[in-house]
């Protein structure tokens, strides 16, 4: 049966003859608008975070999308993988907007870096290219990252640097150990109008500052500029024979000021030398004295400068904070430093940099001191094996009853933290680690990046002990999944003796029904410690009320903190997450458990649990 549909021959393109039909443009044309012109979308976007951008601005639209993916497009190298890697990583370079690039000490990596460099200086030359055919959104990479270990050899040239990629924005190198040369001078000879260089941050840096002077000529759109312990010689001190540099931070802030520089941040510091009152001042009001944005050496907590912050408490916004190469715990420092994170709540950015900042002041109810047995290597035996240590006393409870302080910036986006443990409050149980996480997780729920240290040794009583965080089940790192805008979580290498079950619940194959009843038969065997955990409690509020003290509970705390520390948190929160239409970080972009840099999470965890199959996670 043949059937007429009269509508399709109506809106037909071409008639029944195959003559074509002109389509006549409509008669009202779309009104211009700000957004029709490059500049102004791209003050716009520079609002918008990468997560966003990279997940929703670039379905708006064609143009949207090609101005704002080679922006969020990054391409990260470690210097520890397989030099084969190096090639596919390169392939990735044309239209990249951030590089992040690591290197390790004993590496090939000056072959590395030539070879990077090669690869900026090819891919600036084909967009030059295809900018003479056609003005083309895709631009040349933007961002620069370079950190990680280097030998006193370890020298790159900026002139290069700039000359393979004049469009950079964003140049950060940093070493953790040593020092790196920057030799000669800085602007390529072939150079003369202004480069678009909009942050310089140098750590471990040994330079001529005359360079350096000479570059910020070049920079009129520089809005960041941190020059952080700044190196005499390229190791850590200057050897007989060694090429010195010499440093003024008075010389620099004359030549800074001369210029028409709208600076929103500076750093100025030098190995070993102390930054006068008078020095401090003008790097902290005479710059920039608008800025929200302060870095500081962890020693320059000075009167001047907690006078300053305690006046401007909701005012600053980014606060780092560094240190030497070894990490330090500065026990007055760390104080002052949480008196102001309770008082400040309009902080969002958070990075202490080999800062100590002590475990204690976390620990608001002095759980830390809760014994439980040790655990058996074989976990699946532990039921036969478990005996709760009790006691009337646990270690460090503080009877006194005194309400303690929590942090105010519940707005906090970004923590870069390293916890010491002194003391009886030694960080290498579960309990601690209960603490630490559940604390972050309750005071901080708007955390998108978070990273946490423990420093390799620490002293507790005159003792060196060897601190470590538990990633296992009963260490409590579920807590973080309460994190529901966390876009990057990195830890050091702290993954020995777990098992898949320990970490796999922050991927949706980790959820199985295989997995969620391994974590439920590992927690059935928590009952002993439980009971004690119990007991403990109960101890310990009645020997409260005896000597007449204040309960904890009469204090205003958040309510996620009422159990902070407890195994019967742990148990609760594994079992929402284990309920049905949990979904774990649904913002997540990387994950570091072991290594330098973050990866997807299942990307992560095959590399901890290897296995034949395709994929377990």
């Amino acid at each position: 049966m043949k059937m007429r549909l009269p509508f399709l021959k109506r809106h037909s393109r071409t008639t029944s003859k195959e003559v074509p039909v002109t389509l006549l443009p409509s008669p009202s044309k779309k009104p211009p608008s700000p957004l029709d012109i490059p500049e102004i979308l791209e003050i716009i976007f520079s609002f918008v975070d990468d997560y966003t951008r990279f997940k929703t601005v670039v379905l708006v639209c064609r143009e949207w999308c090609i101005m704002n993916l080679g922006t969020c497009k990054e391409v990260v190298w470690d210097g520890t993988w397989e030099s084969q890697d190096l090639v596919a990583t390169l392939a990735r370079v044309p239209g990249v907007g951030y590089i992040r690039w690591h290197s390790e000490v004993g590496h090939d990596q000056e072959s590395h870096w030539d070879r990077l460099i090669k690869a900026l200086k090819s891919n600036h030359e084909r967009y030059l290219k295809r900018l003479q055919q056609q003005p083309p959104r895709e631009p040349s990479s933007r961002r620069l990252s370079m950190d990680g270990r280097r030998d006193e050899r370890c020298e790159f040239q900026m002139s290069l640097l700039f000359k393979a990629c004049p469009g950079l924005e964003e140049l950060r190198a940093e070493t953790d150990e040593g020092a790196f040369y920057l030799p000669g001078q800085w602007i390529p000879l072939e150079t003369s109008k202004p480069l678009a260089l909009r942050a310089l941050v140098l750590r471990n840096a040994h330079f001529l500052q005359s360079s350096l002077e000479e570059l910020l000529v070049l920079t009129p759109h520089l809005k960041e500029l941190k020059l952080i312990n700044l190196a005499r010689g390229n190791g850590c001190y200057p050897e007989e024979g060694q090429m010195t540099s010499k440093y003024q931070w008075q010389g620099l802030f004359q030549h800074i000021r001369a210029l028409p520089l709208r600076l929103r941040s500076v750093h100025f510091s030098v190995r070993d030398e102390i930054t006068t009152d008078d020095d401090l001042r003008s790097m902290l009001f005479g710059v920039c004295p608008r800025s929200t944005d302060w870095t500081l050496w962890a020693s320059d907590l000075k009167p001047l400068v907690v006078q300053s912050m305690n006046e401007l408490p909701n005012h600053i916004t980014n606060l780092d904070l560094y240190w030497h190469d070894r990490s330090g715990c500065l026990s007055a420092a760390s104080d002052t430093l949480n008196q102001y994170l309770c008082a400040s709540p309009h902080l969002m950015h958070l990075r202490m940099f080999n800062v100590g900042f002590d475990f204690k002041h976390m620990d608001v109810h002095n759980r830390a001191g809760l014994r439980y047995s040790a655990i058996s290597e074989d976990r699946t035996t532990t039921a036969t094996t478990l005996a709760t240590v009790t006691s009337g006393k646990p270690g460090s409870r503080d009877e006194a009853g005194a309400c303690p302080q929590v942090w105010k910036c519940r707005n906090l986006k970004t923590l870069y933290i390293e916890l010491h443990g002194h003391g009886d409050e030694m960080i290498k149980d579960p309990v601690q680690s209960r603490i630490i996480f559940g604390y972050i997780a309750a005071v901080c729920p708007q955390l998108r990046d978070l990273h946490i240290k423990v420093p390799w040794t620490c002293r507790s009583n005159n003792e060196v002990y060897y601190p470590a965080i538990c990633l296992q089940l009963e260490g409590g790192l579920c807590h973080l999944a309460r994190l529901r805008h966390l876009t990057r979580l990195r830890f050091q290498d702290w993954t020995s003796g777990t098992s898949r079950y320990d970490l796999n619940w922050m991927t949706p194959l980790g959820q199985s029904v295989r997995y969620r009843r391994r974590r439920q038969e590992v927690m059935a065997q928590w009952e002993p410690w439980l009971e004690g955990e119990a007991k403990q409690e109960s101890g310990m509020i009645r020997t409260l009320q005896g000597d007449g003290g204040q309960r904890r509970d009469d204090c205003t705390l958040p309510a996620q903190l009422c159990d902070l520390g407890l195994l019967r948190a742990v148990k609760t929160m594994v079992e929402e997450i284990d309920g049905d239409g949990f979904r774990c970080w649904p913002e997540i972009q990387g994950l570091s458990l072991t290594g330098k840099f973050e990866r997807r999470p299942q990307d992560e965890l095959q590399s901890i649990f290897p296995s034949k199959r395709l994929s377990i996670f």
